[in-house]
This record gives C-alpha cells, sequence and structure tokens, in this order.
C-alpha cells in the first residue's frame, strides 16, 4: 500500500500537474508567480533534461512560495507566445515573478531566441519565424510591474541547427535587464552548457540545491551556484547574470529576514506593529496583536485607507485591489489624521524665537510668515505649483484629494504644516494665490522684548480669535486660542456632551461642541460662547 501510494504521488508530480497552476506551500512576505517551461523532445537535436529540470524546479520554487506554471514541451511559437502572454497578465496581481526556461536557445543578430520542440529552420531567416524572442518574455515581466523579475535562462547548449546558419556564434549573448530584474543563464555569453548525465543538468542541479537554502540573498544564491558549477566542470562551465536589482531579495528567508523586510515597509513581524489582510469581502487590521474586523475605510487609487475606531488613527493599504488574497502585508501609519480640515499633532507647540534669537515663544509677522506662507497657483491641465516662503517645493509636497475629490489636502515635510484649498477645480487659472497652514496659527500681536532678554507680557486676545482644540481618549483637552496652548489656564464644566472652558484671565469662556464623541486627538475648530462665564 506504501509504495502505490508513493507511486501515485510520483505520477501526480511528472504528469498530471504538468499542464497546471501548482499553488505555493510556504508563506512568504509577498506574492509569487513563477512560469516554468521545459523543452526536451525535439524534433532536431532532442535533450533528456529539461523536462526533469522543469519539473524538479516547479516543486523547488512552490516550495519556496511561489505559485508555478509549469509546461512542458511547448509545440511551437504561436503556443508558447500564448503561454507567456498568459503568464505576463496574471504577474500583474503579483509582487515577484520568476520565468525558468529550459531547453534549446540560439542567438542571431544580437538576439537570443527560445526554441519549441517542433520548430523547424532550415535557414537563419527562419528563426524569428518559429521560435519566440527571449526579450518577449523581459518585456512583459517589465510591464507586470511587480517589484521583483527573476529570469533563468537554461538554454546555452549546442545550436542542433547549426549546420544551416552562416554564423558560427554558440550559446545565448547577454541581455540589458530593467530595472528590478535579474537574469541568469546557465553559463556566459557565447558559450555552451554541458547537459548533465544525471537527472538534472548541472546548472539547475545547483540552482535547485542552493534555492532551498535559507537565508540566501540572490545575489548569494546565483553567486553559489557559479562556484560550484564551475568547480563540478573543471572552469568550462561558468555561469553569468546581468542585474539591476534595486532591493534584497530571499527565495527562503529566515523570520529575522521578515522581520527586517517588514521593517522596511515601516511595521515589523511580531505581536507588535500595524498589518493588515483582505479577501473580496472582509478586512481584518492586525494592530499589536489585536484584530480590527472591517475597520472604517476611505478608497485611495490603487490602495485603501484604513482607520482605527479606537485611536483614530489611519493606515494605507498598498495596492489594496490587487492584494485581497487574505495574505498579511505591513499597514503603513499615515503621518497624521485629518477630519475638519485640522491636522492633528503630538503637541501644539509655541513658535520658539523670534529674529532676534531671543526665546519669548512667539515670534514675528514676517519669520511666521518666512516658515509658513505659501503661494500656489495651478493650470487646467493639472500640474501644480507650490512656494513657501522663496522656495519652490513643487517636488516635495505631498497631494491628495478630499471631499469627493472637489478639495486639496497638501502636507510640506520641510515645515510640517498642512494646508487646505477648497473647490480647487474652481482656480484652475494658472493665477498665483496666497495661502497659510491649517494647522498652523500666528500668535499675534507680537509681544516686545526687554534689554533683558525676558518677556514683559503675556500678549492678549483681540481681534478675531482663532480657536482650536484636541482631546486625547482619557479626557484630556488642549486648546490654542491663536496659536497659543491656554489649557493649563482653563476651568472647565461639561453640559451635556459639550465641554464650556473658562479662560479667567481674558474673561472668556469657550465650547467644545460634542466633546465626550470627541476624544480622539484630533484638532477641531472651538466656539467662542461670551466673555463672561
Amino acid at each position: 500500500m506504501v509504495q502505490l501510494r508513493l507511486l501515485v504521488l510520483i505520477m501526480l508530480l511528472f504528469t498530471g500537474l504538468s499542464e497546471g497552476m501548482l499553488p505555493a506551500q510556504e508563506n512568504v512576505p509577498d506574492k509569487r508567480l513563477a512560469l516554468v517551461i521545459g523543452n526536451g523532445d525535439y524534433l532536431a537535436g532532442p535533450l533528456p533534461n529539461p523536462v526533469n529540470d522543469a519539473r524538479s524546479m516547479a516543486r523547488a520554487l512552490r516550495n519556496v512560495g511561489f505559485d508555478v506554471i509549469l509546461r512542458e514541451n511547448v509545440s511551437n511559437q504561436t503556443e508558447m507566445k500564448r503561454v507567456i502572454r498568459e503568464f505576463g497578465q496574471k504577474l500583474k496581481d503579483y509582487d515577484v515573478g520568476m520565468f525558468y526556461y529550459a531547453g534549446h536557445g540560439i542567438q542571431k543578430d544580437g538576439y537570443n531566441f527560445l526554441v519549441p520542440v517542433n520548430a523547424q529552420i532550415n535557414s537563419e531567416e527562419e528563426v524569428e519565424y518559429e521560435c519566440v524572442d527571449a526579450g518577449f518574455v523581459v518585456a512583459l515581466m517589465d510591464a507586470a510591474d511587480s517589484r521583483v523579475n527573476i529570469i533563468v535562462l537554461d538554454a546555452c547548449r549546442n545550436n542542433p541547427f547549426a549546420r544551416t546558419f552562416r554564423s558560427t556564434r554558440q550559446g545565448l549573448v547577454s541581455m540589458n535587464a530593467p530595472a528590478g530584474t535579474i537574469i541568469a543563464y546557465a553559463t556566459s555569453p557565447g558559450k555552451t552548457a554541458l547537459d548533465g548525465s544525471g537527472v538534472n543538468g548541472l546548472y539547475t542541479q545547483e540552482l535547485l540545491y542552493q534555492i532551498q537554502r535559507p537565508g540566501l540573498k540572490i545575489e548569494d544564491v546565483f553567486k553559489n551556484v557559479r562556484i560550484e558549477v564551475m568547480r563540478k566542470s573543471d572552469n568550462q562551465q561558468v555561469p553569468w547574470e546581468s542585474s539591476s536589482l534595486t532591493g534584497d531579495f530571499y527565495f527562503k528567508p529566515t523570520q529575522e529576514q521578515m522581520t527586517a523586510y517588514f521593517a522596511s515597509k515601516g511595521a515589523p513581524v511580531s505581536e507588535k506593529g500595524t498589518f493588515w489582510k483582505a479577501d473580496t469581502k472582509n478586512i481584518v487590521l492586525k494592530k499589536d496583536g489585536r484584530e480590527i474586523i472591517d475597520p472604517k475605510t476611505y478608497p485611495f487609487g490603487d490602495d485603501l485607507i484604513a482607520e482605527d475606531p479606537e485611536t483614530y488613527e489611519r493606515y494605507l493599504l498598498r495596492n489594496y485591489w490587487k492584494n485581497r488574497d487574505n495574505r498579511y502585508r505591513p499597514a503603513e501609519k499615515l503621518p497624521v489624521t485629518v477630519a475638519d480640515y485640522y491636522q492633528t499633532s503630538e503637541t501644539e507647540k509655541a513658535l520658539e524665537k523670534n529674529p532676534a534669537g531671543v526665546a519669548t515663544g512667539i515670534e514675528t509677522q514676517a519669520a511666521f510668515d518666512a516658515r509658513y506662507k505659501a503661494k500656489w497657483r495651478a493650470d487646467s491641465k493639472g500640474n501644480l505649483w507650490f512656494v513657501v516662503g522663496v522656495e519652490d517645493v513643487s517636488t516635495k509636497i505631498q497631494v491628495s484629494l478630499e471631499n469627493n475629490k472637489k478639495d486639496l489636502q497638501i502636507y510640506y515635510p520641510g515645515n510640517d504644516a498642512h494646508y487646505f484649498i477648497k473647490n480647487v477645480s474652481k482656480y484652475l487659472d494658472n493665477r498665483w494665490r496666497e495661502i497659510y497652514p491649517t494647522d498652523k496659527t500666528f500668535s499675534a500681536p507680537v509681544v516686545p522684548v526687554t534689554a533683558g532678554n525676558s518677556v514683559t507680557k503675556e500678549p492678549v486676545f483681540t481681534g478675531d480669535l482663532k480657536v482650536r482644540w484636541r482631546a486625547t481618549r482619557d479626557g484630556v483637552y488642549y486648546l490654542y486660542v491663536n496659536g497659543r496652548e491656554i489649557s493649563k489656564e482653563t476651568n472647565y464644566e461639561l453640559k451635556g456632551e459639550d465641554l464650556y472652558v473658562f479662560h479667567p484671565r481674558s474673561g472668556r469662556t469657550f465650547i467644545l461642541k460634542n466633546f465626550v464623541n470627541r476624544c480622539d486627538n484630533v484638532m477641531r475648530r472651538g466656539v467662542v460662547a461670551s466673555d463672561k462665564r
């Protein structure tokens, strides 16, 4: 019975799954898809190992987290292109793509071609009509916009059609790898590889071993393959790579490396940190081990913003619509929370120095304007220019559309200020306009400084008052009038859901509307109730 069970498993692995998708077996931090092709039953120059190589590679890749499409003995150019097109389309929903090809490959006029098993080539001129340009694979993978693309060509064998070619060049030529791509060859450009005498070819045999070793960066995988192949071939075969990778990739990451990967995305892997997963019906936000089922969300282009109902912190779920596969990914905490178009912050600090460098807690209007006052213009094509002080910061700002894309929220990291343009579509006339931040208010009037560098008098509230307030979850409130925090100078009384705050020094009363339901650390407008309590 045991022998029969093993036989059935072997048959499934080597035959029944060859035309289908092999789902990933191991959890990894990214979505991975591989197309594996093994061509060996050639009409001209049959090869013993490619089909075995492809089957072995499919199993190995599945074990390190790839969904695998396995194809054997692809018959002609039309069929091979169809398979590659389908792979390229499917890859758009994945983070990592890999194309592995074992079989005949030939070069012509500086281009590499992959050879279907039924190709009939009587002259060099027929190559492009019978075979598939390897650049076709590169182009479709690049267009899929996946984070990492890996192309492995174990196709540097002798040209079975060489007698009909005018050129005597063997092997493949090196191709340029687009950004985020590595192209690996079984041997160096213009050279041929050994097919091997075992179940697998020499190059693939070493690659199978190295990609399943935990903790190796992809560059180390191919370096180790090169060392072993050179040693075992007595330096006759030297594997080669062309790489434009821009980040780290591990076929089989360790737990520490997965932690580092998530940390690079802004969240650690552990019970600490914030992650998300979703399917077509539900969203789960996991924050420091606490699961939030179906949090409040806001569409944001290809992404989604999710809000923690307890802290009102918001998180960006990148590529949400493409990644509803129920796998956890890091959630990126947004730097600010927007409510009533006013921005929250840990503390609303008083401005530190005036132009003379004297610590007064306030600054002059001119100094304030230099830091925060901005001007902007926009044209009908959607171009936006933004200047803070005298510096053009158009390329440094972060912009988002609010309120059904009617209003524009602008954040400039250089001064940590936020600007709000209401009904922006009305102002696409390319004219300059001035604007102040929504979360910074000048403290006026300016207090004169004595010769002893001390403030003789605190500012008095005059003119139009700008009142802002926020409250934390434990009910502690912070009240700002014309940019100065006066919380410690006040008394309060709760009336219904509103908080009435009295400032004895100025004799004014301020109302924090709906205070009971707004202890979420978000900055809001306050109401001046009267000059008496």
